[in-house]
């Protein structure tokens, strides 16, 4: 990512040669996630069933992000490093029921539930690597 924070002149750099590879060796930005669910069905008899479901969800993410700071018109820049990640866990619990009932002439599809969900989430300890690498 680029920025103009810094930025010191009245006119903006040539445009960047597409054929330039403007990379920092060792930056990254894994994601690693995990879904399981199980359930429950039951069949209470020919008109009414219920289910019970329950799944946990979780996300890690480990990142080394670098940040140039376009620094004046002959296009010289600083990049810096920034590394961080985190996780999240949600558990999410669902309870479902459903039946088929009547009322004289009348047919009636009844669906009542509930869900709940939990969401936990931590971050690792971050690093910031100010000036890293300058291309002057």
């Amino acid at each position: 990512m680029f920025s103009w924070w810094g930025f010191e002149g009245d006119k903006l750099p040539k445009p960047i040669d597409g054929r330039d590879k403007h990379i920092v060796k060792g930056a990254f930005y894994t994601i690693h996630s995990a879904l399981a669910q199980t359930g429950v069905y039951w069949q209470i008899n020919d008109n009414w069933k219920a289910e019970v479901t329950q799944a946990r969800v979780r996300n890690r993410n480990f990142v080394n992000k670098t940040f140039a700071y376009v620094l004046n018109e002959q296009g010289d820049y600083s990049i810096n490093m920034y590394q961080l990640g985190g996780e999240s866990v949600r558990d999410i619990s669902q309870l479902m029921v459903t039946g088929l009932f009547d009322t004289g002439f009348i047919n009636h599809n009844l669906i009542f539930g509930g869900s709940f969900e939990k969401k936990e989430m931590r971050d690792t300890s971050y690093n910031w690597d100010g000036l890293c690498c300058t291309k002057i």
